[in-house]
């Protein structure tokens, strides 16, 4: 086994993000949000206790909002509201986690404390444990509030360096699971959640179309840049081998 990589993904939201709770709290009738889950699974997730359970994700942000927001001018339509965190790990190290009896509980704790200790367990309004993907992940949704209540997520994740440094500080807290920091400078650092989605649901497409007898026929670039691809989505690990044993299972998310 390889390397085994922290996965952390962070974006900036000014929109409600209606689609984006939908998926994130598996809404019942919204399953075109979360194509990739297994219903068999759901009852595996976990939601974590933030004080706005019931409530949908744009509202859960405004009122946060309105609690926390004491800046001395209006906000801006375009401001940016929140922040969708996603946090996770190369896939072969992140099973072995999910299936530890003294490894899960911990890796539970580590994520949800490394979150409060960055943002505030105050600005926290949803936090979810997916496990009916692939790869277990957690989905974060973080109002950007200064300490003296400002809204302000370039202060709150900043710019390149700064962002950077919340890299390293998750993946120091990782090293306790077999993860560390990925390649500093990586293009695959940094995607949004619709990319780390769409790139899954791409890879899955084209393994699907293959003819898994003539696999030893696919010329050798081609291969490399599938598996490049399965890297970079860190949920996804493509091999020769697993393609072959997969031949009259079907490809599987």
């Amino acid at each position: 086994m390889g390397k085994q990589y922290a996965v952390l993904h962070v974006q900036k939201h000014s929109s409600t993000g209606g689609n984006l709770g939908n998926h994130i709290e598996r809404a019942e009738g919204m399953k075109h949000t979360y194509p990739h889950a297994n219903p068999e699974m759901k009852k595996h997730n976990k939601s974590f206790k933030t004080g706005y359970e019931g409530m949908s994700l744009g509202k859960a942000v405004l009122k946060r909002i309105e609690q926390g927001y004491i800046g001395k001018t209006a906000i801006r339509k375009d401001a940016v509201k929140f922040l969708s965190l996603i946090l996770s790990g190369t896939h072969d190290q992140i099973m072995k986690i999910n299936r530890s009896a003294e490894l899960y509980t911990p890796w539970l704790r580590a994520n949800e404390a490394f979150l409060q200790e960055e943002f505030g367990k105050e600005n926290i309004v949803k936090l979810e444990l997916h496990r009916d993907e692939k790869t277990p992940h957690f989905h974060a949704i973080v109002v950007p509030l200064t300490n003296d209540g400002r809204l302000s997520a370039k202060e709150v994740v900043g710019d390149r360096n700064k962002l950077k440094a919340f890299q390293d500080r998750y993946a120091e807290k990782m090293k306790a699971f077999g993860l560390e920091r990925g390649e500093e400078n990586s293009k695959n650092n940094h995607v949004t959640t619709k990319e780390f989605y769409d790139e899954l649901e791409k890879t899955r497409k084209e393994v699907e179309s293959l003819d898994l007898d003539r696999v030893n026929l696919i010329p050798p670039a081609q291969k490399t840049q599938m598996i490049k691809r399965y890297a970079k989505t860190a949920t996804l690990d493509l091999n020769l081998k697993e393609l072959k044993n997969s031949k009259n299972k079907g490809f599987r998310q």
